[in-house]
Parts: C-alpha cells; sequence; structure tokens
C-alpha cells in the first residue's frame, strides 16, 4: 500500500436502484421502516429510515419518481405522497427518520450528506437531529433545527449538521403558514470522505474499474426508469 485516498458510498437513493420493480417509479414501500445495507471497506453498515405523522405514530415510506427534480423518499397518502405541513402551515404533519448510528462515528474524518428532492419556490427542507429515536421535529426537546435546505440547494449535497454527533437525523418541511401546501421529497444520503486504502500499481486500474462500474450501474438504473 502506498496511502489511503478517500470514497463516497451513497446509503439511499429514493428511486434509483431502491424500489421494488425496476418497472414501477412510484412505490408504496409497505411499511414505514426500510433499510439500506452498503458494504464499505468490506464491512456491511445499514443506515435505517422510518416515516410517522408528527404525533409519533408510524406512516408507511413511499418512493417517487416525477422526473427530475420531484424524485426521492415521501410518505403514502399525503399531499403528492411527499412529507407535508398542517392544514394551516404551522406545523409539520409529518416527518422521516434516518437511523446513521451504524455508520457516524466508523469513520474519523467522514461526512454525511443530504439531497433534497421537490423544493421549489418556497418549499424548504428542515433537518433535526437527535440521539433519541422517540423525538419529534418541532417537539421539546428536538427544538433545534440543525440545516434549512432551501431550492437555491435543491441539487446540491449538503453536508449533514454535527455529523458524529447525532446517531439520528430527522427530515420534515419548514412550516410556513402563507404556502401551507409546500411539500417535499429527501432524494439521498451519502457517506463521503471515508479512507480507501489505495492498491498497489498492478491492481490499482481494477479497482478504478469496479469504481466505475458500481456508479455506472447507478446510472443505468436511473436511465431504466426513464424509458
Amino acid at each position: 500500500m502506498f496511502g489511503a485516498t478517500t470514497a463516497t458510498y451513497q446509503f439511499m437513493v429514493g428511486v434509483s436502484g431502491q424500489t421494488t420493480s425496476s418497472a414501477v417509479a412510484n412505490v408504496d414501500i409497505g411499511s414505514n421502516a426500510w433499510s439500506v445495507t452498503q458494504a464499505i471497506n468490506s464491512v456491511s453498515y445499514t443506515l435505517s429510515l422510518a416515516g410517522f405523522d408528527a404525533n409519533g405514530t408510524p406512516h408507511n415510506l413511499f418512493t417517487k419518481d416525477g422526473g427530475s427534480g420531484e424524485q426521492g423518499v415521501g410518505l403514502v397518502g399525503t399531499l403528492d405522497n411527499e412529507l407535508t405541513l398542517n392544514a394551516g402551515g404551522t406545523a409539520l404533519a409529518n416527518f422521516i427518520r434516518y437511523d446513521v448510528s451504524q455508520v457516524y462515528q466508523a469513520f474519523s474524518g467522514s461526512v454525511g450528506q443530504i439531497l433534497a428532492g421537490s423544493t421549489t419556490a418556497t418549499e424548504k427542507l428542515d433537518i433535526w437531529g437527535s440521539n433519541t429515536a422517540t423525538d419529534r421535529p418541532g417537539t421539546s426537546p428536538l427544538t433545534l433545527i440543525l440545516q434549512t435546505i432551501t431550492p437555491a440547494q435543491a441539487s446540491t449535497w449538503v453536508n449533514l449538521p454535527n455529523w458524529g454527533t447525532y446517531k439520528y437525523y430527522f427530515a420534515s418541511v419548514h412550516t410556513d403558514p402563507s404556502v401551507p401546501a409546500d411539500n417535499v421529497l429527501v432524494q439521498a444520503i451519502q457517506i463521503t470522505n471515508i479512507p480507501s486504502a489505495v492498491p498497489e500499481p498492478s491492481t490499482y486500474a481494477a479497482g478504478a474499474a469496479v469504481a466505475l462500474m458500481v456508479g455506472g450501474a447507478a446510472l443505468r438504473r436511473r436511465a431504466a426508469r426513464k424509458a
């Protein structure tokens, strides 16, 4: 070995490669809980997510592919099957919890990132952090919004704040009484800047090819859904 480089591992994309059928664009997962496992440096890690109403009642998850900018994970039976607000726009109606506990401290120096979906016009995605699974956004003690992702950031990977501190991140719509119909998705979460050993020169080409094949497979899955 000659040292180390870094790698990026995408745990969950709302539609690409994670639905139950490549022929189905919009899928009711049939459960409020879902998990995606990724092998990182030959060890498997799982990132789990779960959907809830604002009061903590489980709510089934939904994967949505409405074309560019309208892809991600939302909830079954809500407006556009997305994360939504109450009728007055004064409080969130539901949220999604992400359990990153298997990876959040596993790699020193790593960075967790999130990609929002369907954040258009006035719509924004709020990110909250906690070490207690039963906490709920908008209620004590989970009162601090760690990050608000704006429409201008809709196609940008945004760092999950205080990565390595919280076991759980919660996603919800930013409240706005002037537009109570605001709704959003979470398109993806990825872990980047993970140390990855650099292979010997004789094996480097093979390793690079594997990395490209992984990326290519993801692109092919996306292309298949648009066909």
